[in-house]
């Protein structure tokens, strides 16, 4: 038994194939622009409250946080984020805060938080920007 294609039927197979090679072929990877910590801003609160707004090029992520009590200090590692700030250093000089140091090294943004005291943080994410709030201990 032979199987005879009529011509209708080859260009019908040809298109097909064409359409899933062409499918196949043009699969790209898309690589997302790396993040880029664009500003940092400084608001005081309520009941001595600091809010530190650090906004980003892009959706905010989380970033490490460790703290230090002596010297005071609240550091913050954003991986894979490149630093897009003019200055290293800010002036805070609110409530608990002295300054803040951005300094960009090994693949890595690190935002430094110089505080009076060591305190507790609130950290979340909103959208692009990450929201650190600080609030002073309370001595009973």
């Amino acid at each position: 038994m032979t199987i005879a294609f009529t011509p209708k039927i080859d260009l019908r197979l040809n298109a097909l194939i064409a359409t899933w090679l062409l499918c196949f072929l043009s699969v790209s990877v898309v690589h997302a622009a790396p993040l880029t910590l664009t500003a940092i801003d400084f608001a005081s609160q309520s009941s001595d409250k600091l809010q530190v707004q650090i906004e980003l090029s892009g959706t905010a992520v989380e970033p490490q946080v460790f703290k230090t009590d002596n010297p005071a200090r609240v550091v913050l590692d954003f991986a894979a984020v490149k630093n897009g700030l003019s200055k290293k250093i800010y002036p805070i000089n609110q409530g608990p805060a002295l300054n803040a140091y951005v300094i960009e090294a090994d693949g890595r943004v690190r935002v430094i938080l110089n505080l009076l005291e060591a305190m507790p943080l609130n950290l979340k994410t909103e959208g692009n920007k990450v929201l650190i709030t600080l609030t002073p201990s309370v001595d009973m």
